[in-house]
């Protein structure tokens, strides 16, 4: 089954995240499962392994995922990191405009910041060069409010 392939992939490979793809599975009546497993370590040691089943509608999500280089992963983990700097950016700005802190150019800092963080989340929001756009509405959505 797929839970047992899990297992095995995570027993075998006990420091990556293994991902067993989509298939029927019986215990949950034949529908489509997939499975995530990796192992568990207590300084240092193999302590267990965990698996779990993934719900049915992730399934958009993680044809996506499998579609992702290592290239797109760091460009991912590159944005993120460049929308918090941004965010923090705005914050201090915002702070400083409040407080009375060199207002002219701290409001002026602030408006480009808030620009730079707008295009990055809309690049994020459309998909761009390795990284494909949130593969749902609901995801997309979850960004907006993020």
């Amino acid at each position: 089954s797929g839970l047992s392939e899990a297992y095995e992939a995570a027993r075998k490979n006990p420091d990556r995240v293994t991902v067993i793809d989509w298939k029927p599975y019986g215990p949950s009546a034949g529908a489509l499962a997939s499975f995530l497993s990796t192992g568990i370590r207590k300084n240092g040691e193999i302590v267990g392994i965990f698996a779990t089943q993934l719900p049915p509608d992730a399934k958009p999500i993680c044809s996506v995922l499998d579609s992702i280089s290592a290239q797109g992963w760091s460009d991912a983990i590159a944005e993120v990191n460049n929308q918090r700097m941004l965010v923090q950016k705005v914050t201090r700005m915002y702070l400083q405009v409040i407080k009375g802190v060199d207002v002219q150019v701290s409001r002026t800092a602030f408006v480009l910041a808030v620009g730079d963080a707008t295009a990055s989340l809309r690049k994020t929001l459309k998909g761009y060069d390795s990284i494909p756009a949130p593969p749902t509405q609901a995801i997309g959505n979850v960004l907006l409010q993020g």
